[in-house]
């Protein structure tokens, strides 16, 4: 039979009076954690003031202002003020004769011309708004590109002379064009406005054309002078 061993239990109590402990019997009081830092207070960015446009151009028409900057055109007057008639970051302003804004702009690689008038922001203006059509039809009968365009055709007014034109992948002819015009100059007794058309189909996306014609100034006189003294033309632009 195997010895048993067995301890004195002097032994014994020795060990439970110096403070003997098992993974049982810890200390319950838990253990204090690390007072934190005091935080550090948040960095606050300095705002950035927001950037201001600088105007490139001011036109006065009776009760109405126009200023534009390199990307806005806006209109005060009767309407309220600071009415915006075009925001974009492409804008070019082309003229401003009379009530007559014309601006362009470009996206995706296609350039636009617009007329507009700022007693009425946002809409189009018709060369048939500032012309007779009788004109119109002249001036651009005359265009030996746009006679081209008939394909042999000889319509006799306005109306069926732009519904023939066919200016193929190159150009988008037809009544829309008579909205995208500029006033560019006086020539005398007579005003040169050009046209500007952009491409016809995908095939050519990116293609513009120009073209000049002029019109007899009649009663425009009294806004195209002004005009061409202030620099709103577009050959001064």
């Amino acid at each position: 039979m195997e010895p048993r061993h067995v301890l004195p239990i002097a032994f014994l109590f020795l060990a439970s009076a110096c403070g003997g402990q098992t993974s049982s019997d810890a200390d319950p009081s838990p253990a204090l954690a690390p007072s934190p830092s005091p935080s550090e207070p948040a960095s606050v960015p300095a705002s950035t003031p927001a950037p201001v446009e600088t105007i490139r151009g001011t036109h006065r028409h009776g009760p109405w202002t126009v200023t534009w900057t390199d990307q806005r055109v806006e209109t005060s007057g009767p309407q309220g003020a600071g009415v915006v008639i075009v925001d974009d970051p492409s804008l070019r302003v082309l003229s401003a004769v009379g009530k007559w804004i014309s601006y362009s702009t470009t996206t995706d690689g296609v350039t636009t011309w617009t007329a507009t008038d700022v007693e009425d922001p946002g809409s189009r203006v018709d060369l048939r708004d500032v012309f007779s059509e009788a004109d119109i039809f002249a001036a651009l009968r005359s265009d030996m590109e746009l006679r081209k365009a008939l394909r042999g055709k000889t319509p006799g007014s306005l109306g069926p002379f732009l519904t023939a034109l066919e200016g193929g992948c190159s150009m988008k002819l037809g009544e829309e064009m008579l909205t995208q015009f500029a006033f560019h100059g006086l020539r005398g007794d007579r005003v040169s406005v050009h046209v500007g058309v952009a491409h016809g189909c995908d095939i050519e996306k990116g293609a513009f054309t120009e073209f000049e014609f002029d019109f007899p100034i009649g009663e425009l006189m009294p806004v195209l002078v002004p005009a061409a003294a202030s620099g709103t033309l577009l050959e001064e632009r």
